[in-house]
């Protein structure tokens, strides 16, 4: 009920309200039983995950909240090296920039985990994080570190022949750019056959094979390829846009673009398109951004890669985010309401403090009424179907472009038994960490 009240309260700086908006209220009917009404029928009402309605220990927050003073509250101590959660380990240390440190939690619920101890590091550099776990310095890294293909490679060519460790990758997500809609004088915002030549213009399967080892796929649709959902789109014949020029400039052409003396794309008032691409500078991000605004340029558009400045603070990255001028390249992350990132709902504001999804600010009627009825569909055969008219709404109105499917590594010495992968819906490789074992 506590957590309620926190995700609620307009003056926090809540990221994630995901299902809480549609809850009306929460009570406890005894102490064991918890009693949510929900504003509307809802898919989601026998679930509680990470954007729920979080457990949150009122004996030590709730008189802090009640006092009025939200930065105070914000600043406790208890959201960060004094954290009391609900999983296997408890927080024992926390150094912050370096590591934290946690010990098995005996009353755990499925059990006391078989690890007595876990040192989490921070390794910023991603050179120096394959290096120690080669080193046998570290025994695992997990999904969330987000280590790209390239490095993920080196490790596997470094076990290969030793079988000193094992790699594993999962497809979490759908590469995209966002594209920005909140300028309505922007080429790809007028229209739409200017957006499928945008995308028609871009090499991906080449990316794939060249920046990927081939180790990925070419997005076409944004929902998982094991998916039932995704057989209906191919069954279907939803429109896919493969690199073709031929396409692209005829398309152009229709809407009155056609191409200057030096090759680049102009309307009749001699204006180019012009389409940078903002990119955050992790990893392989800002590699992949160039390689995408040059191959829009050498198409005909102005096109280059704006990575964030340095020292950008999480907060300026998210107000980055929704107000990046050109397009946007960042993880479209599968989740059982993942649909939602393009909804309205989901547009960042100041307002809001920067938080939702839907980065380009896309706007569509039609769109959040068919996500108020897949929320609101329970019936598995009819849920798939609104689901299919999302995916297939996206797929011809562009508001957003898939690149490719971005696949998380884990990696992990051969002493630890226990990490696998995981379904593309599962957010956390660590899931079943009370079982695993260290030899």
């Amino acid at each position: 009920m506590f957590g309620f009240r926190v995700v609620n309260d307009p003056e926090l700086a809540v990221e994630q309200l995901g299902q809480a908006p549609n809850i009306a209220q929460v009570r406890a009917a005894d102490p064991h039983t918890l009693v949510m009404t929900w504003k509307s029928q809802s898919a989601f009402g026998n679930v509680n995950g990470h954007d729920g309605v979080p457990a949150l220990p009122r004996h030590l927050l709730e008189s802090l909240h009640l006092g009025g003073d939200k930065v105070a509250f914000e600043n406790s101590p208890l959201w960060k090296d004094q954290w009391i959660g609900l999983g296997p380990f408890r927080l024992t240390q926390w150094v912050l920039g370096s590591h934290m440190e946690a010990r098995a939690f005996d009353q755990y619920f499925l059990g006391r985990p078989h690890i007595d101890r876990l040192i989490i590091r921070y390794v910023g550099d991603v050179n120096a994080l394959v290096a120690n776990v080669l080193a046998s310095e570290i025994e695992v890294i997990p999904a969330g570190a987000q280590l790209d293909i390239g490095q993920m490679v080196v490790l596997r060519q470094a076990w290969e022949s030793t079988g000193a460790g094992v790699t594993l990758f999962n497809a979490k997500s759908v590469r995209t750019l966002y594209l920005q809609f909140k300028d309505p004088t922007a080429p790809w915002v007028q229209d739409l056959r200017v957006r499928q030549a945008l995308l028609h213009a871009l090499d991906r399967d080449q990316m794939v094979e060249t920046l990927l080892y081939g180790l990925t796929h070419r997005a076409d649709f944004y929902v998982p390829r094991d998916e039932a959902v995704y057989r209906m789109a191919e069954e279907r014949g939803l429109p896919r846009y493969p690199f073709d020029m031929v396409r692209a400039e005829r398309l152009l052409a229709d809407a009155g673009w056609t191409r200057g003396s030096d090759r680049t794309f102009r309307n009749n008032a001699g204006q180019p398109i012009t389409i940078n691409i903002t990119v955050d500078g992790q990893g392989d991000n800002v590699k992949e951004t160039e390689t995408l605004a040059g191959q829009w340029s050498a198409a005909g558009f102005q096109s280059r890669a704006t990575p964030y400045p340095a020292g950008v603070t999480s907060q300026d990255g998210r107000q980055i985010r929704h107000t990046m001028p050109g397009a946007l390249l960042w993880p479209w992350n599968f989740g059982v309401a993942d649909p939602r990132i393009a909804t309205s709902s989901e547009i960042g504001s100041e307002r809001n403090r920067w938080n939702g999804g839907n980065y380009g600010g896309y706007v569509s009627p039609a769109y959040d009424a068919l996500w108020d009825q897949l929320t609101n569909e329970l019936d598995v055969t009819r849920r798939r179907e609104v689901h299919f008219q999302m995916i297939k709404h996206l797929a011809e109105e562009l508001p957003v472009f898939p690149v490719f499917y971005r696949v998380t590594g884990l990696a992990a010495q051969k002493a630890v038994e226990g990490p696998g992968r995981t379904a593309p819906l599962q957010a956390a490789s660590a899931w079943n960490i009370h079982t695993w074992e260290l030899k």
